[in-house]
């Protein structure tokens, strides 16, 4: 099969029927991840998303490299971004975590947060100080609200002093938060 069939298959099938294919392509060939590696890698736009998306179904070695090098283009739209950032933190590997990172410094506040969501899945103390140390500069409420919440949520009490900093905080969101992760830390603490 050529790169072109494979395009040709994924872009005339339903999103069901493509993961179908797919399924039964990587039962039947070879060389079909190396296929959606290479369109990933060397398109751009619609095709390069659904290569992408077809990965992120299959379970090979060579799938979150190709999601990280895929990620790491000039040129995809922001949906694409997310969509990738959530794929790559569904899949739960470690080698995600410094390419998950980077995309906290994006200027599109919906692809921070969708990083945000994703490295909540991934607690390791690299990801953790990079929220908090985003939740010290951002100027974004929805950002400070957003990581507040995370950081409780993950149970991370080395940020209780940074959150109750932002216990009066102008944004109403933001002291919500900070008063519901203050509760969960220390109900934690006290366990």
């Amino acid at each position: 099969m050529t790169e072109d069939e494979l395009l040709s298959i994924l872009e005339n099938l339903s999103l069901s029927e493509r993961e179908h294919i797919i399924e039964q392509l990587v039962k039947s060939e070879d060389d079909i991840v190396e296929l959606l590696v290479s369109i990933v890698r060397n398109n751009d736009g619609r095709q390069s998303w659904l290569a992408a998306s077809a990965l992120s179904h299959i379970e090979d070695d060579r799938v979150i490299p190709a999601l990280i090098s895929a990620l790491s283009k000039s040129n995809l739209s922001d949906a694409t971004q997310v969509m990738l950032i959530e794929m790559l933190g569904d899949k739960g590997d470690m080698q995600v975590l410094c390419p998950l990172i980077k995309m906290l410094n994006s200027k599109n506040l919906v692809v921070q947060m969708a990083t945000i969501q994703a490295l909540i899945k991934l607690p390791d103390n690299r990801s953790i100080l990079a929220l908090m140390t985003l939740l010290e500069q951002t100027e974004s409420s929805s950002l400070r609200y957003t990581i507040i919440e995370a950081l409780g949520d993950l149970g991370i009490s080395q940020a209780i002093e940074l959150i109750q900093r932002f216990r009066n905080d102008e944004d109403h969101h933001v002291r919500r938060r900070v008063e519901r992760a203050l509760e969960k830390l220390t109900q934690q603490e006290t366990r």
